[in-house]
């Protein structure tokens, strides 16, 4: 997972950075990353039920749910967010019939019946996202999957991010000045092009997950090793030069 933040709005107030270039400047564009070891996973799925009537569909959906459930309380009993989204009922019929305009319930188009589903999100340690995903498959849930993987809060790697593109830019603008036989001066202008799509951007300050005990013995553990998340910067910055 690659995230790139802006840094205008953190420099943009200090008196050591103005919009104004100087006659002679040098222009580089630093760049600076850092690695950080997900602390949150989510899982999703969905749960189904199929029945000839709209109400038996519901039914066997809920009966599935709450066998999903009793699996996930073996996990995730405290902390995790476990969120519902899209609740669906949906007619069944051949699949010659043309949905695409209005048709009686007669012929292809008849009735055999509904489908009911619910769609499920968990948000959790990484080292769980896995056994949830077999625990849930095992209890009747479909399209499971380790959907996603990421940090709760990333200001400090945001921060770190923004000192190594700020470094990285300092380093290019001094090569190059030496090279010409000029002396680098201050830095006139700091400015990146996603800032004001980034403060647009929700910032999660949620605090850390609670610590969770391990999984009973009785469920099918799976270890996943996600990959660390890179929070990356990206800024034009802008140095006069000094005779």
């Amino acid at each position: 997972m690659i995230r790139v933040i802006a840094a205008l709005a953190l420099l943009a107030a200090s008196p050591a950075v103005s919009a104004a270039e100087p006659p002679s400047a040098i222009k580089v564009v630093g760049e600076g990353s850092v690695k950080r070891l997900p602390d949150t996973g989510t899982a999703s799925f969905s749960v189904r039920g199929e029945g000839a009537t709209s109400a038996v569909a519901v039914e066997a959906m809920l009966a599935r749910r709450k066998a999903t459930d009793a699996a996930l309380a073996q996990i995730v009993a405290n902390g995790a967010e476990i969120n519902t989204g899209e609740l669906a009922v949906r007619p069944v019929r051949s699949k010659d019939c043309d949905d695409t305009a209005a048709n009686l319930s007669v012929g292809d188009c008849a009735l055999r019946g509904y489908v009911a589903s619910l769609e499920y999100t968990v948000r959790t340690e990484p080292r769980l996202i896995g056994t949830i995903v077999s625990a849930v498959t095992r209890a009747g849930a479909t399209s499971a999957s380790a959907s996603s993987f990421g940090l709760r809060d990333e200001r400090e790697a945001q921060a770190a991010a923004i000192a190594a593109a700020v470094a990285d830019g300092r380093r290019q603008a001094a090569a190059i000045a030496s090279a010409s036989g000029a002396r680098l001066g201050r830095l006139v202008r700091l400015d990146d092009s996603r800032a004001a799509m980034y403060l647009a951007q929700e910032t999660s300050t949620g605090e850390p997950l609670p610590p969770y005990g391990p999984p009973p013995a009785l469920l099918v553990e799976i270890e996943l090793k996600p990959e660390p998340v890179i929070v990356s910067a990206k800024l034009v910055m802008v140095f006069e030069v000094l005779p």
